[in-house]
């Protein structure tokens, strides 16, 4: 499970064990959105500065971008090894996805940015930045 509140604190995001992630208003703690992205649990997650996406890995191997409002993935990648923690940089612009290969621990930073396709519509696109932030165990 995992847990993250947005920066501006109006919005309440937990995901389950089930692979569910809960949004709630803070000012009422209703239930506003629930959306199933897993079939496994949800190991970490974040919302972006803007209230508009969020992100999130479980044990599937695979990291996404969703929207808030709908639910609809708007960009994903599938790694190799387990991953999380995971979260936005404060503009929005980077996604930190730290790796665990079971002997050393390697952050690495994903560039989410926003592109307008042929339609004119918004797209999210994931571009690895090849460079580890830091090596551990």
């Amino acid at each position: 499970m995992s847990a993250a509140f947005s920066n501006d604190g109006s919005l309440f995001a937990a995901g389950t064990y089930s692979g569910d992630v809960d949004f709630f208003d803070t000012g009422s703690w209703e239930l506003v959105n629930s959306f199933h992205i897993f079939e496994g649990p949800i190991t970490s997650l974040d919302i972006s500065p803007d209230n508009q996406l969020f992100t999130a890995v479980g044990d599937e191997k695979f990291l996404g971008l969703w929207n808030t409002a709908d639910g609809t993935l708007a960009a994903s990648q599938w790694r190799s090894v387990r991953s999380g923690p995971v979260s936005f940089s404060q503009d929005g612009t980077w996604i930190m996805l730290a790796e665990s290969d079971l002997t050393t621990f390697l952050a690495q930073t994903w560039r989410s940015r926003t592109e307008s396709n042929t339609s004119g519509e918004p797209s999210h696109l994931f571009r690895m930045q090849p460079r580890p932030i830091a090596v551990g165990l």
